[in-house]
């Protein structure tokens, strides 16, 4: 069994998508959470594009959520075999992770102290950009238990 740590930041953000995958697989791992504001200014330089999460797999790295958490799932047996469920497990991925940019201007905003830019951003997201998500995921998954395939991916 390879060993894992997973670097991100001290909070859920992209890390907790594979966080969740490593929980479901019931691997265990060394989670490292930098502080934005002390530790990573020094951190960012070691790791690969200057970004996190990234997941040392036996200390080689891997970045990008996605990309670890489908490595993770063809590695855990949490992948389906057929290319065009697997095509449309993507598909979902993928517009779930558009999501996660609109949701971190809300956060940011938030952080900053802006309450006023962060409830238009809220207000936006949850009127605007996430209900025609939500619809197109439900009709999808109208009648199954999965997005794709007959197991969790």
């Amino acid at each position: 069994m390879p060993q894992y740590k997973l670097v991100y930041f001290n909070l859920r953000g992209r890390g907790e998508p594979i966080r969740w995958v490593l929980a479901a697989a019931d691997l265990p791992y060394e989670d490292v959470r930098y502080s934005r504001e002390t530790e990573w200014p020094f951190k960012k330089p070691e790791t690969p594009y200057g970004k996190v999460p990234v997941l040392y797999v036996d200390d080689r790295p891997l970045s990008q959520s996605v990309a670890i958490c489908r490595y993770l799932g063809r590695t855990h047996g949490m992948a389906v075999d057929d290319p065009w469920e697997a095509a449309k497990g993507d598909e979902v991925v993928d517009a779930v992770h558009d999501l996660l940019p609109h949701a971190a201007q809300m956060v940011y905003a938030k952080l900053a102290g802006d309450v006023a830019k962060a409830k238009m951003l809220a207000t936006e997201f949850y009127t605007s950009t996430l209900p025609p998500v939500m619809r197109e995921l439900d009709r999808r998954l109208e009648g199954r238990e999965w997005f794709c395939g007959d197991k969790m991916t």
